[in-house]
């Protein structure tokens, strides 16, 4: 089981105080053994130049001033060359032999030598230098006062370093404590709104800190939750009543074909063809809404398309539908790029175009225009009445006017719904000559001189400069 965030950050905080004390330990223990090693060779080198300095040693003979004595923890030592194997001075109290190397500093190969030796269980530190040819003078000190020391100032270290983690311990879990008494209180609001199924509470998001944005993160996540939630419950709720109504017609007009009698075949054959419409009208509702009910992330990647060769082949497969009106569709395109998914754009711009030819009278013309990313259809019909224009784009809404008309109202949603999946923007007007202008706008790129579907010369091309969003 993985330990908890409060124990992963005390364990980290007292890790950190542990690793620190252990560093400054170990450079105070190396700093301060380095100072007592350098005062022991200090002293050695004073007590040396003192002894030089005496009458006896320059006078012939082998005699040292103090040499059979340990003054102040001093001992010194004469040493010939060649060895003299009794020397009338004794070596002090722990018979300090000469330090290998001695005798080459008394023949005067070198000026001095440094060294250590252990006698009796005793540590020295020793310094030989020559005095005159064939003699030097070895004075040696215990460091076993430096020793004790440094054992001695070890374990305080040790000591102190023992407490320091364990100060580290208990204000680590105070501190971890605090610090994460708002995220507790961030889990608990999010545990209650979970439990309670109610995403309209928001958790607390005070300061400007890590804690205070994660909470302001939470409350713009419940609030996109809470309205994904929202335009659910009002898609289902729309949807059955939508529904309601064809379902209920075609449950009829199947339950009168299942009569043996009461229809002529010319009625029967008219009864089919409406189950036949309304199945096809149920089947493109439903597909309606799958569209509108699915997120932009279930469909993959978005790749980098040409969205003047959608509009184009939109453009083409809308014009037999057109013609059947004796409706012209012109188009004036130019080239641009855009990161899309094909077959959305390609539905929303159907939707228009078929909206447009929908609402245009007998003979009329519906002009596309696509510029600098912004596809501009205008119609030449009745345009949109003036309360309904913050309406239009709303799933279901049908205009008084169109209540008699085939369709479901979510012709333009999905137009409005892609333009959101893409980054762009939707708007409807009225065009002041005639007529509903809808501007779609998709975010991209300039891409290259080629132009699609020009209109022809003698049609009028003079579309409203585009004004969206």
């Amino acid at each position: 089981m993985r330990p908890s965030l409060r124990t992963r950050i005390v364990a980290a905080a007292t890790a950190a105080v542990a690793v620190s004390l252990a560093l400054a330990s170990l450079a105070t223990y190396l700093l301060a053994s380095d100072e007592a090693r350098a005062r022991v060779d200090e002293s050695l080198e004073t007590r040396l130049e003192e002894a030089t300095r005496g009458p006896s040693v320059v006078v012939p003979g082998v005699a040292v001033d103090g040499g059979d004595s340990d003054v102040e923890g001093f001992v010194f030592l004469p040493v010939t060359s060649p060895p003299v194997p009794a020397l009338p001075v004794d070596a002090g109290e722990f018979g300090l032999p000469p330090l290998p190397g001695a005798e080459a500093v008394a023949a005067g190969n070198r000026s001095r030598l440094w060294g250590s030796m252990t006698v009796a269980s005793t540590r020295f530190r020793v310094l030989v230098v020559n005095v005159r040819p064939g003699l030097a003078l070895q004075v040696a000190r215990s460091v076993e006062e430096v020793d004790a020391y440094l054992r001695a100032l070890a374990l305080q270290l040790l000591a102190v370093g023992g407490l320091g983690v364990i100060v580290a311990l208990g204000l680590g879990a105070l501190v971890a404590r605090a610090s994460l008494r708002p995220v507790r209180a961030l889990e608990g609001a999010v545990e209650r709104a979970a439990a309670a199924e109610d995403l309209s509470g928001r958790v607390p998001a005070a300061g400007d800190d890590e804690v205070g944005r994660l909470g302001r993160q939470v409350n713009a996540l419940l609030e996109s939750l809470d309205r994904s939630v929202q335009a659910q419950r009002q898609l289902v709720a729309d949807a059955s009543h939508e529904l309601r109504s064809p379902l209920t017609s075609l449950r009829t007009n199947v339950e009168v074909l299942t009569e043996p009698e009461g229809l002529t075949p010319k009625e029967r054959r008219a009864l089919v063809g409406d189950v036949v419409e309304q199945v096809a009208e149920l089947t493109r509702l439903l597909d309606d809404l799958t569209v509108l009910a699915e997120p932009a992330a279930a469909r993959g990647p978005a790749e980098d398309l040409a969205l003047d060769a959608i509009v184009h082949e939109a453009v083409a497969r809308v014009r037999p539908r057109a013609r059947t009106r004796a409706i012209a569709v012109e188009s004036e395109l130019e080239p641009w790029q855009c990161r899309a998914w094909g077959s959305e754009i390609d539905r929303a711009i159907v939707n228009l175009l078929d909206n447009a030819i929908e609402w245009s009278p007998l003979g009329a013309t519906v002009q596309v225009r696509l510029s600098q990313g912004v596809l501009v259809v205008r119609d030449c019909g009745p345009g949109f009445d003036h309360d309904d224009l913050p309406f239009v784009f709303d799933r279901f809404f049908r205009s008084g006017a169109a209540r008699d008309r085939p369709g479901s109202g979510l012709g333009l949603a999905i137009v409005a719904k892609v333009a959101r999946d893409h980054g762009g923007s939707v708007a409807a007007a009225n065009d002041p000559s005639g007529g509903a202008v809808v501007r779609l706008r998709f975010p991209g790129r300039a891409a290259g001189d080629r132009t699609r579907g020009r209109a022809s010369p003698g049609h009028p091309t003079a579309l409203p400069p585009p004004a969206g969003p």
